[in-house]
Protein backbone atom coordinates (compact mmCIF):
# COMPACT_ATOMS: atom_id res chain seq x y z
CA UNK A 1 0.00 0.00 0.00
CA UNK A 2 1.74 3.40 -0.89
CA UNK A 3 2.68 5.21 1.85
CA UNK A 4 2.24 2.53 4.33
CA UNK A 5 5.70 2.44 6.00
CA UNK A 6 7.30 -0.17 8.33
CA UNK A 7 6.97 2.51 11.19
CA UNK A 8 3.03 2.36 10.63
CA UNK A 9 3.03 -1.44 10.40
CA UNK A 10 4.85 -1.31 13.58
CA UNK A 11 2.64 1.60 15.32
CA UNK A 12 -0.47 -0.75 14.70
CA UNK A 13 0.91 -3.59 16.17
CA UNK A 14 1.69 -2.24 18.93
CA UNK A 15 -1.90 -0.74 19.46
CA UNK A 16 -3.00 -4.40 18.28
CA UNK A 17 -1.05 -5.90 21.65
CA UNK A 18 -2.34 -3.23 23.61
CA UNK A 19 -5.81 -3.76 22.74
CA UNK A 20 -5.47 -7.51 23.20
CA UNK A 21 -3.90 -7.48 26.76
CA UNK A 22 -6.68 -5.14 27.66
CA UNK A 23 -9.44 -7.37 26.73
CA UNK A 24 -7.91 -10.70 28.13
CA UNK A 25 -6.48 -9.16 31.41
CA UNK A 26 -8.54 -6.50 31.86
CA UNK A 27 -5.35 -4.21 32.63
CA UNK A 28 -5.74 -0.42 31.69
CA UNK A 29 -3.16 -0.90 29.06
CA UNK A 30 -3.90 2.69 27.16
CA UNK A 31 -3.91 4.25 30.48
CA UNK A 32 0.22 4.66 30.63
CA UNK A 33 0.20 6.04 26.84
CA UNK A 34 0.20 9.78 27.03
CA UNK A 35 -1.82 10.55 24.53
CA UNK A 36 0.37 13.14 22.26
CA UNK A 37 2.98 9.90 21.76
CA UNK A 38 0.97 7.95 20.03
CA UNK A 39 -2.36 10.31 18.58
CA UNK A 40 -0.42 11.65 15.85
CA UNK A 41 0.88 7.88 14.18
CA UNK A 42 -2.96 7.05 14.78
CA UNK A 43 -4.40 9.93 12.54
CA UNK A 44 -1.16 9.37 10.27
CA UNK A 45 -2.22 5.46 9.99
CA UNK A 46 -5.69 6.49 9.70
CA UNK A 47 -4.98 9.65 6.29
CA UNK A 48 -2.51 6.74 4.81
CA UNK A 49 -5.51 4.06 4.88
CA UNK A 50 -8.15 7.35 3.82
CA UNK A 51 -5.99 7.98 0.74
CA UNK A 52 -5.56 4.47 -0.52
CA UNK A 53 -9.40 4.06 -0.21
CA UNK A 54 -9.94 6.98 -2.24
CA UNK A 55 -11.54 8.84 0.71
CA UNK A 56 -10.47 11.51 3.36
CA UNK A 57 -10.36 12.40 7.43
CA UNK A 58 -13.48 14.14 6.69
CA UNK A 59 -15.47 10.94 6.24
CA UNK A 60 -14.10 8.90 8.92
CA UNK A 61 -13.88 11.08 11.72
CA UNK A 62 -16.16 14.41 10.87
CA UNK A 63 -15.06 17.58 9.93
CA UNK A 64 -14.36 18.97 13.44
CA UNK A 65 -12.05 16.29 14.22
CA UNK A 66 -10.37 16.00 11.02
CA UNK A 67 -9.47 19.07 10.97
CA UNK A 68 -7.88 18.45 14.54
CA UNK A 69 -6.33 15.58 12.86
CA UNK A 70 -4.78 18.03 9.72
CA UNK A 71 -2.99 20.20 12.28
CA UNK A 72 -1.48 18.06 14.52
CA UNK A 73 -0.16 15.95 11.46
CA UNK A 74 1.19 19.81 10.08
CA UNK A 75 3.06 19.54 13.58
CA UNK A 76 4.64 16.43 13.60
CA UNK A 77 5.76 17.03 10.24
CA UNK A 78 7.68 19.97 11.22
CA UNK A 79 8.98 18.73 14.04
CA UNK A 80 9.98 15.36 12.08
CA UNK A 81 11.75 18.35 9.97
CA UNK A 82 13.30 19.59 12.42
CA UNK A 83 14.83 16.90 13.95
CA UNK A 84 15.87 15.34 10.45
CA UNK A 85 18.02 18.83 9.83
CA UNK A 86 19.22 19.01 13.41
CA UNK A 87 21.16 15.40 13.05
CA UNK A 88 22.38 16.14 9.67
CA UNK A 89 23.74 19.37 10.87
CA UNK A 90 25.23 17.48 14.03
CA UNK A 91 26.59 14.50 11.91
CA UNK A 92 28.34 17.53 9.46
CA UNK A 93 29.95 19.31 12.46
CA UNK A 94 31.55 15.87 13.76
CA UNK A 95 32.31 15.04 10.46
CA UNK A 96 33.97 18.44 9.49
CA UNK A 97 36.16 18.39 13.30
CA UNK A 98 37.65 15.43 11.66
CA UNK A 99 41.58 16.68 10.02
CA UNK A 100 41.82 16.42 6.72
CA UNK A 101 43.72 13.39 6.44
CA UNK A 102 41.02 11.31 8.91
CA UNK A 103 38.29 12.57 6.59
CA UNK A 104 39.86 11.40 3.23
CA UNK A 105 40.67 7.89 4.69
CA UNK A 106 36.58 7.88 5.84
CA UNK A 107 36.14 9.29 2.28
CA UNK A 108 37.60 6.59 0.20
CA UNK A 109 36.69 3.55 2.95
CA UNK A 110 33.05 4.73 2.21
CA UNK A 111 33.64 4.73 -1.52
CA UNK A 112 34.73 0.99 -1.46
CA UNK A 113 31.59 0.36 1.39
CA UNK A 114 28.80 1.61 -0.84
CA UNK A 115 30.00 -0.55 -4.04
CA UNK A 116 30.72 -3.86 -1.69
CA UNK A 117 28.77 -6.48 -2.94
CA UNK A 118 28.56 -7.84 0.61
CA UNK A 119 26.92 -4.59 1.85
CA UNK A 120 24.77 -3.59 -1.77
CA UNK A 121 21.52 -5.45 -1.28
CA UNK A 122 19.25 -6.12 -4.43
CA UNK A 123 17.41 -3.09 -4.52
CA UNK A 124 19.52 0.22 -4.24
CA UNK A 125 21.67 2.96 -5.65
CA UNK A 126 24.75 4.56 -3.82
CA UNK A 127 24.20 8.48 -3.63
CA UNK A 128 25.73 11.97 -1.67
CA UNK A 129 25.43 12.11 2.02
CA UNK A 130 23.75 15.11 3.02
CA UNK A 131 25.68 15.50 5.64
CA UNK A 132 29.09 14.89 4.43
CA UNK A 133 28.56 14.60 0.67
CA UNK A 134 30.48 11.00 1.11
CA UNK A 135 29.27 8.18 -0.88
CA UNK A 136 25.87 6.72 0.94
CA UNK A 137 23.49 4.08 -0.01
CA UNK A 138 19.57 4.23 -0.63
CA UNK A 139 17.44 0.74 0.00
CA UNK A 140 14.11 0.42 -0.77
CA UNK A 141 11.25 -0.97 -2.09
CA UNK A 142 10.50 -1.46 -5.97
CA UNK A 143 8.22 0.77 -7.47
CA UNK A 144 8.03 -0.37 -11.40
CA UNK A 145 10.56 -2.80 -13.35
CA UNK A 146 11.08 -2.59 -16.70
CA UNK A 147 10.67 -5.22 -19.77
CA UNK A 148 13.86 -6.95 -19.41
CA UNK A 149 16.17 -6.00 -22.79
CA UNK A 150 19.42 -7.94 -23.41
CA UNK A 151 23.18 -6.10 -23.08
CA UNK A 152 25.98 -8.51 -24.11
CA UNK A 153 25.49 -12.19 -22.51
CA UNK A 154 23.00 -10.43 -19.81
CA UNK A 155 19.82 -9.84 -19.35
CA UNK A 156 19.37 -6.44 -17.61
CA UNK A 157 15.95 -4.86 -15.92
CA UNK A 158 15.86 -1.57 -14.66
CA UNK A 159 13.81 -1.50 -11.48
CA UNK A 160 12.52 2.24 -9.83
CA UNK A 161 12.89 1.92 -5.91
CA UNK A 162 11.40 4.13 -3.85
CA UNK A 163 13.57 4.87 -1.21
CA UNK A 164 13.19 3.56 2.54
CA UNK A 165 16.93 3.71 4.23
CA UNK A 166 19.76 6.00 3.71
CA UNK A 167 22.94 5.26 5.62
CA UNK A 168 26.33 6.96 5.00
CA UNK A 169 29.74 4.84 6.17
CA UNK A 170 32.04 7.79 6.58
CA UNK A 171 29.61 10.06 8.90
CA UNK A 172 27.79 6.94 10.08
CA UNK A 173 24.21 9.07 9.20
CA UNK A 174 21.61 7.34 9.21
CA UNK A 175 18.00 7.51 8.08
CA UNK A 176 15.22 5.24 8.39
CA UNK A 177 12.03 5.85 7.26
CA UNK A 178 11.02 7.78 3.98
CA UNK A 179 9.93 11.04 5.47
CA UNK A 180 13.83 11.96 6.66
CA UNK A 181 14.92 10.92 3.39
CA UNK A 182 12.67 13.73 1.88
CA UNK A 183 13.78 16.15 4.07
CA UNK A 184 17.22 15.61 4.65
CA UNK A 185 17.06 16.35 0.68
CA UNK A 186 17.51 13.14 -1.07
CA UNK A 187 15.58 12.12 -4.51
CA UNK A 188 13.42 9.54 -2.73
CA UNK A 189 13.10 7.79 -6.25
CA UNK A 190 16.04 6.01 -7.49
CA UNK A 191 16.71 3.27 -10.55
CA UNK A 192 18.67 0.06 -10.32
CA UNK A 193 19.73 -2.32 -12.45
CA UNK A 194 19.24 -6.04 -11.94
CA UNK A 195 21.48 -8.27 -14.81
CA UNK A 196 21.76 -12.27 -14.76
CA UNK A 197 23.90 -14.25 -16.84
CA UNK A 198 22.54 -15.73 -19.62
CA UNK A 199 24.17 -19.24 -19.74
CA UNK A 200 23.30 -18.88 -15.85
CA UNK A 201 19.59 -18.78 -17.16
CA UNK A 202 19.63 -21.35 -19.67
CA UNK A 203 21.25 -23.69 -16.92
CA UNK A 204 18.75 -22.69 -14.63
CA UNK A 205 16.27 -23.02 -16.70
CA UNK A 206 17.19 -26.63 -17.96
CA UNK A 207 17.69 -27.64 -14.38
CA UNK A 208 13.82 -26.79 -13.92
CA UNK A 209 13.00 -28.85 -16.87
CA UNK A 210 14.85 -32.01 -15.37
CA UNK A 211 13.80 -31.99 -12.26
CA UNK A 212 9.70 -31.73 -13.30
CA UNK A 213 10.27 -34.97 -15.74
Amino acid sequence: MEGFEDRHRGFCDLLGLQRNEQLHSGALTFENLIMSSWLPRYYEVLEVLCNHLEHDLDDLLGTDEAEVAREMLKDSAKDLESSTKQRIAAHRRVFEEKDEDQRQLLINTARVQSQSGEIVADLAAIVECPACASSGLVTGREIRKSAPYIVGDELVEEITGLAETFVCFACELKLSIISEIRWSGIEPNFTSEVATNLHELQEMEYYMEYMNE
